[in-house]
């Protein structure tokens, strides 16, 4: 039996990050997309913390001050205010598996960011999706999830 070495015609981009570090502060995120072979900026503000194995995709801003734990997923959109912390395996920016089910509808590109106020803290798995925005303070405790506003 013959292998094929042709590759499927539809692939989901793989992403490859390069993280500037200096004693726990980032200096700066680069994404290369290897589908659209595209390089990307983050936007990252001073004093930023952050964990290991932290995923950061294109147009994301994060404010000053922030902590990131480790194995966070930040996707496109996010906004991030100051004196932030994520805690560990939260993923911010999901965007909704069946779109017809969601108040975010329409073409992933025309989705609303997810925006963090001042001194938010996001505990450990949550999840949060695209289109909601947590005004100055919120908290949610591990494992939540936030669909909408």
């Amino acid at each position: 039996m013959k292998r094929s070495s042709a590759r499927p015609s539809t692939m989901v981009p793989v992403w490859l990050f390069g993280l500037l570090m200096n004693t726990n502060r980032v200096l700066c995120v680069i994404a290369f997309s290897i589908a659209s072979r595209s390089c990307v900026k983050a936007r990252i503000g001073t004093a930023v913390t952050c964990g290991e194995y932290v995923v950061v995709e294109d147009d994301v801003q994060i404010g000053e001050n922030v902590t990131i734990g480790h194995h966070v997923i930040l996707r496109s959109g996010v906004r991030i205010g100051p004196n932030c912390v994520i805690n560990d395996g939260a993923i911010l920016g999901k965007r909704p598996g069946k779109a017809s089910l969601s108040a975010t509808t329409g073409d992933p590109k025309t989705y609303p960011p997810l925006v963090l106020g001042s001194a938010v803290t996001v505990g450990a798995a949550c999840i949060l999706y695209v289109g909601a925005t947590i005004g100055d303070g919120g908290f949610f405790g591990d494992q939540a999830t936030l669909r909408e506003d």
